[in-house]
């Protein structure tokens, strides 16, 4: 050796550990990580995406369930109307026809109501609330019946 120069070497192993987030497993914990986030976010997507064609379907249904509604009473109106007419030109038997008359009267209303609650669905009419008369309305359904109740020999007493 040059210069009379004695060197001991040693060889000392030093291993050093990889930071955790450096080793295999947390590289393969992170991976499955953003695939679980990736597939959570996109199962997310999917089931908003459904819900809300579910939530056009209803709405399509809905209105198609309207339109048939009001169609409906709308075809019921206009014989009615009729009924109405060719009544008041009947001779005679005025008991009969006022009953009659006064029963058209009513359904034309029902049906009018039943065209005002489409038209409030559809927010295109707002609801007032009225107070009547309970007993003489109770009195007209009474009056409205006694023709079949007397056609069956009933009796009807208020």
């Amino acid at each position: 050796m040059p210069n009379n120069i004695a060197l001991n070497e040693r060889q000392i192993r030093i291993l050093v550990l990889p930071h955790w987030y450096q080793t295999w497993w947390a590289k393969m914990l992170l991976t499955l990580a953003i695939v679980l986030w990736f597939f959570g976010f996109f199962r997310f997507q999917m089931k908003r995406q459904l819900e809300k064609q579910e939530s056009i379907r209803l709405r399509d249904l809905d209105n198609l369930k309207m339109r048939l509604y009001t169609n409906i009473t709308h075809e019921f109106r206009t014989p009615l109307t009729v009924i109405m007419g060719m009544n008041d030109n009947i001779r005679g038997h005025e008991q009969e026809r006022g009953l009659i008359r006064r029963n058209a009267r009513n359904l034309l209303r029902l049906i009018n109501q039943l065209l005002d609650l489409s038209k409030l669905d559809s927010g295109t009419l707002k609801m007032d609330a009225v107070q009547g008369d309970i007993i003489a309305y109770l009195q007209y359904l009474t009056e409205s019946f006694y023709s079949m109740a007397s056609g069956k020999k009933g009796e009807s007493e208020l």
